[in-house]
Order: C-alpha cells, then sequence, then structure tokens
C-alpha cells in the first residue's frame, strides 16, 4: 500500500526547503564558541535523504555515492566521526576524542538512510547520528513498507542500526516536524504562556524519547529542531529530559569547551550540486 505518492513527496520536499529558508533559529541563540579551557573545533554536517534518481537530488537529497565520496574524503584527511556519547564522554568524563573530530548526522529517519548510508557506515567503520521523526517511524513499523523515496527506518531497522555500534538515535520529535497551521515545528506560538508551551513540548518530545529508548534500544540525549526552529521556554522541557545536546540548522563551526550550553550546535547541510572537495574544504576547519 502507498502511503504518500510521489507528487506528495515532491511537495513536501518543496516545503520543507522553503522553510529552511525562511524559519532559523533567531529567537534565541546560546553562543557556541568560547576561548575559556581546553577546547575543540568541531563541525556537524547534516544530511537528509539519500536517493539514486537525478530528478529528486537538490538541497536536501544526495546520491548514496555523494555520500561515500564524502566517508572517504573525510577518512582520507584525518576526520574521524563520532557520536553523540563519544562527545558526552570527551565533556564528562575526559574521554579523548580521536584527532578531528566530526558528527555526521542525519534528520528525519527515512528508509533510504537504512538501505543506503547504513551500508556504507558498515563499509568505512564510521560512526552516524539519526534523528528520527516519533511519528513515522511508529508509522511505517505498522504498515512493513520500505519504499527509498518515502518510507522511514521501522523499529527493527532501527534496532539492528543500533546493535551495530555505528548508529545512534537522537530526538526529533514526534509530531512537529510540520510547517502547516500556526506552530511551525516547536517553535513558540504567540501569545502562548510559557507553562502551556512547555506542557505542550513535553508531551511530544516525552513520547518521541520512549518511542526511540523502547524500540531503537538508544535513549536519546540530544534534540533536534525541526526546521531549525526553537523556543527558549525549550530549555526547561530539555533539562526535564536530561537532554545536553540540540542540534541547530544555523551554518558555522563549533568551538567545544566543558563551560558552555551546547543547546544550540551550529550545522552544515550538505546539498547535491557540490563535490565533496569543495563542500568540506569550505566547512572544515582550517
Amino acid at each position: 500500500m502507498k502511503i504518500l505518492s510521489r507528487l506528495t513527496v515532491i511537495l513536501i520536499a518543496f516545503a520543507v526547503a522553503l522553510t529552511y529558508n525562511l524559519v532559523e533559529s533567531t529567537e534565541y541563540e546560546i553562543a557556541v564558541n568560547s576561548n575559556l579551557g581546553d577546547s575543540i573545533k568541531l563541525p556537524v554536517v547534516m544530511y537528509h535523504s539519500f536517493l539514486k534518481d537525478n530528478n529528486y537530488h537538490g538541497e536536501f537529497v544526495v546520491s548514496p555515492e555523494v555520500f561515500e565520496n564524502d566517508i572517504k574524503y573525510l577518512l582520507d584527511n584525518g576526520y574521524t566521526p563520532i557520536s553523540i556519547k563519544d562527545l558526552t564522554e570527551y565533556i564528562d568524563n575526559k574521554v579523548n576524542l580521536p584527532p578531528n573530530p566530526i558528527l555526521i548526522t542525519i534528520d528525519d529517519g527515512y528508509y533510504n538512510n537504512y538501505l543506503y548510508a547504513y551500508p556504507i557506515a558498515k563499509k568505512y567503520n564510521v560512526k552516524l547520528v539519526i534523528s528520527a521523526i516519533g511519528k513515522f517511524s511508529e508509522l511505517y513499523s505498522q504498515h512493513k513498507e520500505n519504499n527509498a523515496y518515502y518510507s522511514h527506518i521501522t523499529w527493527e531497522q532501527g534496532k539492528e542500526m543500533v546493535n551495530s555500534g555505528l548508529v545512534e538515535f537522537q530526538n526529533h520529535t514526534y509530531d512537529l516536524h510540520s510547517i502547516t497551521g500556526n506552530r511551525k515545528g516547536m517553535k513558540k506560538l504567540p501569545g502562548e504562556s510559557s507553562a502551556e508551551y512547555q506542557k505542550f513540548l513535553y508531551s511530544d518530545l516525552y513520547k518521541a524519547h520512549h518511542l526511540i529508548s523502547d524500540n531503537f534500544g538508544c535513549t536519546p540525549t540530544a534534540m533536534t529542531f525541526p526546521f531549525g526552529t526553537y523556543s527558549k521556554d525549550a530549555d526547561v522541557v530539555l533539562d526535564q529530559l536530561n537532554y545536553r545536546f540540540g542540534l541547530t540548522s544555523t551554518e558555522g563551526i563549533n568551538i567545544i569547551s566543558p563551560t558552555q550550553s551546547f543547546y544550540m550546535l551550529k550545522r552544515y547541510n550538505r546539498p547535491s550540486g557540490i563535490t565533496t572537495k569543495e563542500f568540506y574544504d569550505k566547512i572544515l576547519p582550517k
């Protein structure tokens, strides 16, 4: 049974691209740059979808071949993909990170992440951080439909990925990955009180958190903000869930030091239409 048509996929991709261009995490931002104490430079790259079909390549869709070239380039240039757990161990317990660490993040949790990106991760023994939308992983776990264009990772597929030791899943909300209606992503509504907003947000994030933990076997410690939208009052909810990190859509290199907040980590989106060398030479620390 086809849950979404190809036309719907195209419309969704257009809406996502439009929203990323219009909505950024400008309401509230904690600087991730600090010169206090020991620090490391941490680039974070954001992927979304992987398809072989050239007709779908664009700002948020790249080919599996491009992704593999990216991974080979990073390894050949001395970079090591790490996990959020590795970063936490470095911050909390002073566990050394490899030279030139980098976070490879993938948003939304499409089935094509499992189909194409996961085998590449296994081939090169590199770590990936996938932020799944709880509602869609739940939906496709029920329907068992595996379509590279629109399906999402099932609980069973995600569990396999986690068990490999190469993939961890983070929270991308249960059902707030939407630009319809008044609310965009997890942004606070005009006139909404802090108490109302925090109650609403906690309900959604708590549900996604436990679905991921119970079904993927990986407890999230990071929040990936849909469309980069963010509100200061979300801090309280993230604290309640014991989250340490927030992943934004704001571009830039992060300077990680033990004396800061990590709720606004910057990321570079990886589009199609640019070579691996051109993209990574532009964003990697000099």
